[in-house]
């Protein structure tokens, strides 16, 4: 298993390095264009409870999705299927 682990390394690590500015930049952008996706500014200290929580929506989305069949009927980059935070209230 650590082979495995270690020659994925050295491909990503190959593929970035192997990037011209112009190509990281480009994906760098994408990235940040992709609707799905948010980048927010987090205290350093909540980054392992964040980390952990992403990890935990991952294996759960993969779990149902490997047992539901219907859920890939679903647009699941439909927003609009998904019920919406609140707005924040002013006091």
């Amino acid at each position: 298993m650590r082979e495995r682990e270690d020659e994925q390394v050295r491909q990503v690590l190959a593929y970035y390095e192997g990037q011209t500015e112009d190509e990281a930049a480009a994906e760098d952008e994408a990235a940040f264009a992709d609707p799905s996706q948010v980048v927010m500014v987090i205290p350093r200290e909540l980054v392992p409870i964040v980390r952990a929580l992403i990890a935990q929506h991952d294996q759960l989305f993969e779990s149902l999705k490997a047992r539901v069949a219907i859920l890939p009927l679903f647009d699941l980059k439909d927003q609009s299927a998904f019920p919406q935070p609140l707005a924040s209230r002013s006091k």
